[in-house]
């Protein structure tokens, strides 16, 4: 990796944001948080993201920890998840014939 991990690994964690669909309904625990590790080696990162973004329960926080060495200065992040609250399932969902 270059002097630019930091750049990297918030460019792979953008793109997978940007690529993630909202199929299925996603809640969020606030009690979780989810630790991913950041090496030289980032081939695996964008599916490891993927993959915790995938969850049906969303952590309340995740940190991709920067283990490289060359990080120049932190980074935070944030995105939005949209609920589906089951009260609307209730009063939205069309009678069954």
């Amino acid at each position: 990796m270059n002097s630019n991990a930091s750049s990297d690994i918030q460019t792979i964690v953008t793109d997978v944001l940007n690529s993630r669909p909202y199929t299925h309904r996603q809640d969020v625990d606030m009690s979780v948080a989810a630790v991913i590790t950041a090496q030289h080696d980032l081939r695996f990162l964008a599916s490891t993201v993927g993959a915790v973004l995938a969850q049906r329960m969303l952590p309340g926080m995740i940190v991709i920890a920067d283990c490289t060495g060359q990080i120049e200065q932190p980074m935070q992040m944030t995105f939005d998840v949209i609920h589906y609250h089951r009260m609307c399932l209730r009063k939205c969902r069309k009678p069954k014939r």
